[in-house]
């Protein structure tokens, strides 16, 4: 799974670096070629990444996941800040 947020973060930092190739590669491996979803949040779940965001004192970047997880996603992450919420995380490493 990735997000929506997470999508446009990476291809605003690869056409920033002019690296147009590079996204192109990556969406295809994962997105195209790959098993990877893209799951995007509605507008009206932007009232629960707001409140997510000053209850726990998060990012918009980790309140957007956060908020995603109530979908009945698992937040994967190296991000320590989610430990401190309700949902907590897994790591990469949980799942080998």
């Amino acid at each position: 799974m990735d997000d929506d947020f997470s999508l446009h973060s990476i291809a605003i930092i690869l056409l920033r670096l002019r690296k147009s190739d590079l996204l192109g590669k990556f969406i295809d491996d994962l997105f195209i070629n790959g098993a990877v979803n893209l799951i995007r949040l509605d507008p009206k779940d932007f009232y629960d990444i707001i409140i997510d965001a000053e209850t726990y004192d998060l990012d918009f970047d980790d309140a957007y996941p956060m908020t995603a997880t109530k979908k009945g996603l698992i937040l994967i992450s190296f991000d320590s800040d989610f430990d401190r919420t309700p949902i907590g995380r897994k790591t990469p490493a949980d799942f080998l």
